[in-house]
C-alpha cells in the first residue's frame, strides 16, 4: 500500500492508524486468517480473541485468528465495534452466537509512513470449499484504548 498525493507523488503521513477487523476462522478451524505487518505499536481489546505475535528476526507482527466467525458478525461501523448476536446460518433473527467485534480486531499505529507492505494468508487444512474475508479500515473505536 502506498500513499500518494493528487499528482500521484509519494506522500509521507505523520501518523496512520490501520485497523484489521473480523480476524476469525471457519467453524471447523480448517481455514484460519493470518495477517503479517511491519512491527509497530498496536492496540487490542482486553481479553483479545486473536493471537498477536512478534516474528523474531523479521521486524513483523503476526495477527492470527483463534475463533469461529459466522459472517453476520462482520463490522459495519469501525467507530462502533460492539457485541453482536447472530446464528450459524447468518440469520440475526435467531441469535445463538455472541461476538465482541473489538476483541477480533487490532489497530496498528505507524509514524511517518509513505508505504507499507503486508501479507495476508488464509490457511486450508485439507479440502476447503470457501474463502476468507480480510477487512481493514483506518481509525476505529480501539483508539479509545490508546495510552
Amino acid at each position: 500500500m502506498k500513499f500518494v498525493d493528487d499528482a500521484d507523488q509519494p506522500l509521507t503521513l505523520p501518523e496512520v492508524h490501520i485497523t484489521a477487523v473480523d480476524i476469525d476462522q471457519s467453524e471447523d478451524g480448517k481455514m484460519t486468517e493470518i495477517i503479517r505487518m511491519p512491527m509497530t505499536s498496536y492496540v487490542v481489546a482486553d481479553d483479545t480473541e486473536i493471537a498477536v505475535n512478534p516474528l523474531g528476526g523479521t521486524n513483523q507482527i503476526q495477527l492470527s485468528s483463534l475463533y469461529y466467525g459466522p459472517g453476520c458478525d462482520n463490522p459495519t461501523d469501525l467507530s462502533n465495534l460492539d457485541t453482536v448476536q447472530c446464528d450459524d446460518d447468518n440469520d440475526p433473527a435467531t441469535p445463538d452466537t455472541s461476538t465482541n467485534q473489538a476483541k477480533r480486531a487490532a489497530m496498528l499505529v505507524y509514524k511517518d509512513l509513505s508505504e507499507i507492505n503486508f501479507d495476508l494468508e488464509a490457511t486450508c487444512d485439507g479440502t476447503c470449499s470457501s474463502g476468507r474475508i480480510f477487512l481493514f479500515g483506518w481509525g476505529s473505536s480501539l483508539q479509545s484504548l490508546c495510552p
